[in-house]
């Protein structure tokens, strides 16, 4: 399926199609502001179009509102894996809540406004009960103390999915103490946990245990649950890498946003090149010397 993005003005979505001219599809009219990309089209170019699109609507839609610079704990806080979030967009919200005099992101949480100005109401009433002051009466914003709960849940849910699959792979390899947390914090009954205990390997695992001493095969065992706890590491670090990823590209489709506003040439984000480069080249390396 081609993906398309629209655009609040055809001069953007003219800019984006001169941009990436080889990633438009046949398919792509350009008498229209909605720009149609090849199926096949690079996860970042898409990153960056729609923070282009982001911030030409929150012009479009509102001139006056000014873009203000983020703080190193408001970027941290920005979940790029969700759709809607990026650096422009959050950079416009939080121009919009400095009219009102609020911290927008106590109110409005940037992944559910499609454009910056559907936040207007929100920030609007939250001015009116009591701002940003959390101890200036009663009458405090009940959105953002909804958004808070929201958010701790969110988090209190993250965290205990990561603490019962570290408690998985513990059990696994024969902790007690952790095939007890499954049981009574992860809702595993008592056969699953049996089954972990026992060592119940798949058949890779059990092939060459035929004819070995208990020891050999309890050292056996003990090796492969090293080998599956290195490559659980490795997928957590592969998974991390690719959020970084994500939100460097983020930022820096950001930064050149900012920078074709003020009339400056676009630049390439060459320490990350550089940097990935790195990390395919030590995976390369690595699967020869393991051949």
């Amino acid at each position: 399926m081609s993906p398309e993005i629209e655009f609040p003005t055809k001069a953007a979505a003219d800019r984006v199609r001169d941009q990436h001219s080889d990633h438009l599809c046949s398919d792509d009219d350009r008498r229209l502001k909605t720009v149609t990309f090849t199926s096949d089209i690079p996860e970042s170019v898409i990153d960056q179009a729609e923070a282009v699109a982001t911030s030409e609507q929150a012009t479009a839609d509102r001139p006056s509102i000014e873009a203000v610079e983020l703080t190193e704990a408001e970027k941290r806080d920005l979940d790029f894996s969700r759709d809607g979030v990026n650096v422009p967009k959050a950079r416009y919200l939080k121009g919009l809540g400095s009219e009102y005099g609020v911290d927008a992101f106590q109110h409005v949480d940037p992944g559910e406004v499609d454009n910056v100005t559907d936040a207007r109401p929100i920030l609007e009433r939250a001015a009116k009960s009591g701002g940003i002051d959390r101890g200036g009466g009663a009458n405090y914003d009940d959105e953002a103390t909804e958004r808070q709960q929201r958010k701790r849940r969110e988090q209190a849910e993250k965290h205990a999915k990561e603490g019962c699959d570290h408690a998985r792979d513990s059990c696994e390899h024969g902790q007690p103490e952790a095939c007890e947390f499954l049981s009574e914090a992860c809702g595993y009954d008592e056969q699953e946990v049996e089954q972990l205990l026992s060592g119940d390997f798949p058949t890779d695992e059990t092939s060459t245990e035929q004819g070995l001493s208990g020891e050999q095969k309890g050292a056996l065992q003990r090796s492969w649950g090293g080998y599956k706890a290195a490559i659980s590491e490795i997928d957590r670090l592969l998974t991390h890498l690719e959020e970084r990823k994500a939100a460097a590209q983020q930022a820096f489709a950001a930064i050149n946003q900012i920078r074709e506003q003020s009339g400056q040439d676009p630049l390439e984000p060459e320490r990350l090149h550089e940097q990935l480069e790195t990390t395919q080249d030590l995976a390369v390396q690595n699967h020869a010397e393991h051949r």
